[in-house]
């Protein structure tokens, strides 16, 4: 499944919440993969109960996030260092750059990611044309 994960408004992280608390309401304990779309910068900051949300997501161990640039899939860390059980993470990056430059800031945003967060053992990107 992927969803937009957008919290620029407080429908939207109404939305997200509602759907957080349905995957931790799941009774199957298998792990879990979902996709995420980020739409822009998610600039609010994480709310008491998005933090325990996200604590309780126990069995989702991967994810793929949709992203078009490295400022808005940098904004994810903090939502994603909360994921207990979080090992491997792919970021879809869909543009039309390529070159030296776009590498060298692509090598320096998959550093800055397991930096940011160490307990997840596979931080991958993937570039789409």
């Amino acid at each position: 499944m992927i969803f937009p994960y957008r919290r620029d408004s407080a429908p939207s992280v109404l939305v997200l919440k509602s759907i957080f608390r349905r995957i931790r309401a799941r009774t199957i304990q298998s792990e879990l993969y979902f996709r995420l779309r980020i739409d822009g910068r998610n600039k609010r900051a994480l709310d008491d109960e998005e933090q325990s949300l996200a604590r309780a997501l126990t069995n989702v161990d991967r994810i793929e996030i949709e992203c078009r640039s490295f400022e808005s899939a940098g904004t994810m860390f903090p939502w994603l260092a909360l994921l207990p059980a979080l090992q491997t993470l792919e970021f879809r990056y869909i543009t039309k750059r390529s070159g030296p430059l776009f590498d060298a800031q692509m090598a320096q945003f998959i550093d800055g990611a397991r930096d940011e967060l160490p307990r997840v053992s596979e931080v991958n990107m993937r570039v789409v044309f």
